[in-house]
């Protein structure tokens, strides 16, 4: 027994080791990032001003799937009722016991904790050093306030993951589920699960069946709560109580299938909803009883009860996960703007794991200290290329309140200090080392601290083994100054602070008193540091100020990037030659300050091009690289003056603004840009403040930027977001638009005027119309919409989406290479349209537009008032598409739709289509009309052929076919006519009832009402199944009134009759009825039921019978000249004998 169990102890550790990922939720590489960028998304929405950039989002989408580093997940479980974690439970043969204990020798000599501790217990997660380290709430909190948006949203996104898991009955219900373990337990793992493992995230988004887009627009906005565990008991509540896990429909009191059918199981959710909640079957009890059991064990066959599971859990996981987005930037910022100093835990080596020792776990686990510029390989160590270390007198944060002793720092580094009232120094950085350049062996310092409290004081840096340290700058800033404050506007160098290098050692001596200093490690690569004059140069060069042959001041942010950052700002110049300029030895002053170069990227100006000067540091700017990072010349906010000079010291432009900025530049910390490249500077006239944002660049916390950093300050105007203005109009001038997300909302009204260029950025780019889009164009100036791509093709871009209620009125516009597919509200099963301009329960009016180059639909209108007129539609799949609603087509041209049914395709309503349209070059010139009953009396057109199906002529309307009409019926299609239809061709034109598919009949004529039929020719007709064959015909007229002249009814295919006429007026005159030849099955001329039927000089050919009366009361029969007029027909009569008087 003792052998046999030492085997199985030894088989069940074989399999822990060789399969290290078998408590994971959600797919980390599927799953996990889709909802995760849900959840951003709606919060994105829902938040315009706080909204992620797209890097951000990437950072927290990351930690959203690191999260799953092995043992961490045995972390992710949370029962509510019980208030516990993973217990083992539900895993195939294994016992709950031997699987904890094997669990803590192999995976994590830890505890497992429930998820919503595991959030916020920092002390627990620090004892995951090589697991992922400390990714709790507080981290997040720590990271922020200390401005590493990196580190914070990249931890924000491991919770996140935990919210994720909350939604998942098995991480609620203490379900285990080893899905690569399940020929070893038997355990099949979560069905669940691996349902939703097809949901994945793409370059294009998501294809969850929930999306963030369908949520907002359904006026869902993220659920706000006051704490994070609230968070996770409201999640894990909602999984837990409504929804069922494999292995535990039974044992739990919740949830209640409150009713059943031969298949499935139905619950009631939260909201009173009922939806599938598992499969119904029969097992075999004692005997041959059958009991009825539920159960939910197949991704597959119980896809639909999955589907519903996952359209529910997915939803609340997107509403609370942003939610907690909004909750976290809440106190972020609450911590940040308090100035609370937070601790963070010191990361250690406490949880043991068997499986580390076995497995190389570089390749798996993230770096603490990785670089969100650099995330391709995580396992190589920071290499900074700085050519010099800046000695900086600045305030400085603690990092903890233990942090005062020097026990932190490294032995290698060596702090000394000198004077009666030294202070020891203070870390301020987790990882604190020296980083060595191996080419040129400069040293590089982490930040630290050390305070001086009497003039006295002397400091000394000693760095072991250099060659060389390199010092640049010294500024001096006093204590107590808020961490926004800039330093280098308080420049205040003591006069007789110096600084010495002996050796390897830097000396300061005769500090100021009362300081903070600061060793600063640049972040980025440093080439160079000059040391600049701090006047304005004398001297002077034959150079005209403003001169467009030259550099020019282009573009000043002198109001910052927002209120958070109002000392974020930012200069660019502009080089309007030809030939690229070195700005190697030239200067910028503000006022009479020379702007001091903190960092150099580059000092060349490409011809056309742009050089950014940012201040402070390079991620002033997010998105856009600056060419210098400057860090002093505050550019004042009552008015300045901004002058450029070359490297001889001639003045080459000059800003002044010194009365003050232009006042509407102060309204959202928008730019002050220049106007016109060509026109002098001194000009006040030729600036403005910017008018939008761009698509590129963010502030440094991923705001919007109100200007056009290293872009034309005209044109490239963003259209991304929400209207803010109620009314807003664009204008040529700032041509191009580039749009992206744009929102018109209720009761905001979009105008766009005469020659606005409107290019789509992504593959998405869409305009949502809520409220009113006004297009302005012209002849002379039309508006157009295009592809931003430089090699456009049709569907770069989706289009205009007008929503319930919105209004449209386009001129003048000239639409291009949209209808980029999509799901409608994203379900996964709903499949892709594309649709250039969809419109919904909405009223638009097109006129004078062209529309070319479009994939699949151009107009899609889902009960709408549409109108379009004097405008032409050119290529793809169908020009025009609408269900329900009112059409109206006026003088339109259609060209070149590939559609088989023609580019026109209406569905529930008969469009008003005037004669002068024109069909050409398409696969089926003509409209397609199905479904549709007339509104009010109707014509149709000899110009082109209709496709028509199941068309209805009430009693109180008309439908007039023109001479020469061509109608083409779908199979066992129907034209009802309870009104009146009057169709007259003529001997040249008659009028052609066709089948659309040339091999497959089409169904009747069916009179109820009254009409004339005059030089038609019918063929192919009287497919009407089911109705039996003498129950049908080609032209069927029950209680009506019906006159054929002149006809031609032939080929009816099928059994039965050409013509059946049931108690109804016929009458018939000088017209050919039957069959090309004879046919195999029965047929007949026509049958009659009762009423009365007029002949004259009728023909019939090729039949079985030629009349049949069908029923008693015989039918009243009057002809002339019918002795000669059956050909080839075996009974003339039937029954034989009946009155037949002659007129």
């Amino acid at each position: 027994m003792n052998k046999r169990r030492g085997l199985a102890v030894a088989l069940v550790s074989a399999i822990f080791l060789a399969i290290p990922i078998w408590l994971q939720s959600y797919s980390e590489r599927s799953t996990h990032p889709a909802l995760t960028y849900e959840m951003i998304a709606l919060f994105n929405e829902s938040f315009p001003k706080l909204a992620l950039s797209k890097q951000e989002i990437e950072w927290v989408i990351q930690g959203s799937r690191d999260e799953d580093i092995w043992p961490r997940w045995i972390n992710h479980f949370y029962n509510p009722t019980t208030n516990s974690g993973w217990g083992a439970q539900k895993f195939g043969w294994f016992p709950s016991s031997m699987a904890i204990n094997l669990a803590k020798l192999l995976l994590s000599d830890y505890p497992p904790v429930p998820s919503k501790y595991w959030a916020v217990m920092p002390n627990i997660q620090a004892q995951y050093k090589n697991f992922g380290g400390d990714r709790t709430w507080q981290r997040a909190l720590y990271e922020w306030s200390h401005d590493n948006k990196y580190e914070a949203y990249y931890t924000l996104g491991h919770i996140l993951h935990l919210l994720e898991d909350a939604t998942v009955p098995d991480h609620t219900r203490d379900d285990t589920h080893a899905h690569p373990l399940q020929s070893l337990t038997g355990d099949i793992g979560s069905p669940y699960e691996l349902y939703a493992e097809q949901y994945i995230r793409d370059n294009e988004g998501t294809n969850l069946p929930i999306t963030a887009s369908a949520l907002f627009a359904a006026n869902f906005r993220p659920i706000i709560l006051s704490r994070l565990v609230d968070y996770f008991e409201v999640l894990a509540g909602y999984s837990h109580s409504y929804f069922f896990s494999k292995d535990t429909i039974i044992g739990f009191p919740l949830p209640v299938i409150i009713s059943s059918d031969d298949d499935y199981g139905y619950g009631k959710d939260k909201d009173g909803g009922i939806f599938l909640l598992a499969r119904k079957r029969l097992q075999r009890g004692l005997g041959f009883s059958l009991n009825v059991v539920f159960s939910l064990n197949d991704p597959i066959y119980d896809a639909p009860i999955l589907e519903a599971y996952f359209k529910r859990l997915s939803k609340e996981a997107i509403l609370y996960g942003a939610g907690a987005i909004k909750l976290f930037r809440d106190e972020a910022d609450e911590v940040k703007q308090s100035n609370v100093v937070l601790t963070k835990p010191q990361e250690k080596k406490g949880v043991v794991s068997l499986l580390n020792s076995l497995k190389n776990l570089k390749s798996v686990l993230p770096s603490a200290t990785l670089s969100p510029d650099d995330k391709t390989d995580i396992t190589e160590p920071l290499e900074y290329n700085a050519k010099t270390v800046s000695v900086v007198f600045a305030p400085v944060t603690p990092y903890t309140a233990e942090a005062s002793s020097s026990s932190f720092l490294p032995e290698l580094i060596t702090i000394s200090g000198s004077g009666s009232s030294s202070v020891a120094p203070q870390k301020i950085e987790n990882s604190f080392e020296k980083i060595f350049d191996d080419e040129d062996q400069v040293v590089h310092i982490q930040p630290f601290s050390f305070s001086a409290v009497t003039s006295s004081d002397n400091f000394s840096y000693t760095a072991p083994s250099l060659v060389e340290i390199v010092i640049a700058n010294v500024l001096t800033s006093t204590v107590g100054s808020s961490p926004e404050t800039d330093v280098s506007s308080t420049i205040n160098v003591s006069s007789t602070t110096t600084l010495t290098v002996v050796s390897n050692t830097l000396a300061i001596s005769n500090i100021t008193t009362s300081t903070i200093i600061s060793l600063i490690l640049p972040d980025e690569t440093f080439t160079t540091t000059t040391t600049t004059p701090t006047t304005t140069p004398t001297t002077t060069t034959e150079v005209l100020v403003g001169d467009p042959a030259h550099i020019i001041i282009n573009e000043i942010a002198w109001a910052g990037t927002s209120s958070d950052y109002p000392l974020d700002e930012w200069i660019e110049l502009y080089n309007p030659t030809d030939s690229s300029i070195d700005l190697a030895g030239w200067k910028i002053v503000v006022g009479e300050v020379s702007v001091y170069w903190q960092k150099i990227n580059n000092m060349i100006v490409e011809p056309k091009g742009y050089f950014l000067l940012e201040k402070r540091r390079d991620e002033t700017l997010r998105e856009i690289t600056a060419d210098v990072v400057y860090g002093d010349a505050i550019l004042r906010n009552t008015g300045d003056k901004v002058a450029l000079y070359n490297v001889q010291g001639g003045l080459v432009d000059e800003v002044d603004f010194l009365q003050g900025w232009p006042e509407q530049s102060s309204h959202g910390y928008r730019s002050l840009e220049r106007i016109d490249s060509n026109n002098f500077a001194f000009d006040s006239a030729n600036w403005r403040p910017s008018n939008d944002f761009r698509m590129l660049g963010k502030s440094y916390n991923g705001g919007l930027i109100y200007g056009s950093p290293r872009q034309a300050n005209n044109g490239n105007v963003a259209l991304n977001y929400r209207q803010e203005a109620p009314v807003r109009i664009l204008k040529k001038e700032d041509n191009p638009y580039l749009l992206g997300y744009y929102e018109i909302p209720i009761g905001f009204k979009l105008i766009i005027g005469p020659g606005v260029v409107i290019k789509g950025y992504y593959p998405d780019s869409k305009m949502d119309i809520f409220g009113e889009l006004e297009i302005q164009g012209n002849a002379a100036e039309s508006v157009r919409m295009t592809s931003g791509k430089p090699q456009p093709k049709a569907g770069d871009w989706q289009g205009l989406w007008f929503h319930p209620g919105s209004v449209g009125n386009i001129v003048g516009l000239v639409m291009e290479y949209a209808g980029k597919d999509f799901r409608v509200n994203n379900f996964i099963y709903t499949g892709h349209v594309g649709q250039a301009i969809r419109a919904e329960q909405s009223t638009i009016t097109i006129s004078d537009s062209i529309f070319r180059e479009n994939s699949s639909t151009t107009l899609y209108a889902y009960q709408s008032t549409s109108s379009v007129s004097h405008s032409s539609f050119a290529t793809g799949k169908r020009a025009i598409e609408a269900l329900g609603g009112n059409v109206h087509i006026e003088s339109a041209r259609f060209d070149s739709f590939i559609d088989p049914a023609g580019p026109i395709w209406i569905i529930g309503s008969w469009p008003n289509i005037n004669e002068e349209s024109i069909f050409i070059n398409n696969v089926f010139n003509g409209p397609t009309i199905i479904a549709a009953s007339l509104t009010s009396s109707a014509r149709i057109f000899a110009a082109w052929p209709y496709h028509l199906n199941n068309i209805i002529v009430p009693t109180t309307t008309e439908l007039i076919i023109d001479p020469g009409a061509n109608i083409r019926l779908d199979p066992a299609g129907v034209l009802q006519i309870d009104g009146s239809l009057l169709a007259v061709g003529t001997d040249d034109l008659p009028i052609h009832f066709l089948p659309f598919d040339p091999v497959v009949s089409w169904g009747s004529l069916r009179f109820k009402g009254s009409g004339i039929l005059r030089n038609i020719v019918a063929v192919h007709g009287n497919n009407n199944y089911p109705l039996p064959p003498g129950a049908a015909g080609m032209v069927m007229v029950e209680n009506g009134k019906v006159a054929i002249e002149k006809s031609v009814l032939l080929d009816a295919d099928n059994a039965g009759n050409t013509i059946l006429s049931n108690f109804s007026d016929l009458q018939i005159v000088d017209s050919l009825i039957g069959q090309s030849e004879k046919r195999a099955f029965p047929t007949t001329g026509i049958g009659l039921n009762g009423g009365s039927l007029f002949l004259t000089n009728v023909t019939f050919k090729n039949l079985e019978t030629g009349i049949r009366n069908q029923s008693l009361p015989l039918a009243d029969l009057y002809q002339t000249s019918m002795d000669d007029n059956f050909i080839n027909v075996d009974y003339h009569f039937d029954p034989p004998l009946f009155d037949v008087p002659s007129l």
